[in-house]
């Protein structure tokens, strides 16, 4: 190799660390923020799924009621398989919101065990 070539390498070598090290210090800037964006997105992620099944939850018990209150003559089988196929539905409902509210909380309250969580789904 002569002169110009090694001196053209090494530029270039020069120019390809120094590229390297401020991605790595970009990568190291902005870490932080991505995981508190991510954090974020997680609770109003959780937040929205809670408060869906909230409100499936309150509609069945709002459709529920006022039926079940009626005078009316009904056949007792059916009002009794109503009864359940609305419980078993609003039991359903009600443990998809608990199971969205505990991961809502595990985000406020413990954010740190979230991103391991994440993290240790990754390396799996």
């Amino acid at each position: 190799m002569n002169d110009a070539t090694k001196q053209a390498l090494e530029q270039f070598v020069t120019k390809m660390l120094s590229a390297a090290e401020q991605g790595a210090s970009w990568t190291a800037d902005q870490a932080p923020l991505l995981v508190q964006e991510w954090l974020r997105w997680q609770l109003v992620n959780s937040a929205l799924w809670a408060l869906v099944f909230v409100a499936i939850t309150t509609l069945i018990a709002i459709r529920m009621l006022p039926w079940a209150k009626r005078g009316e003559e009904r056949d007792e089988f059916e009002f009794g398989a109503a009864w359940v196929s609305y419980s078993v539905v609003q039991l359903l409902t009600f443990i998809a919101a608990a199971v969205w509210v505990e991961s809502l909380l595990k985000v406020l309250i413990a954010p740190r065990v979230v991103v391991l969580e994440k993290f240790a789904d990754l390396i799996k």
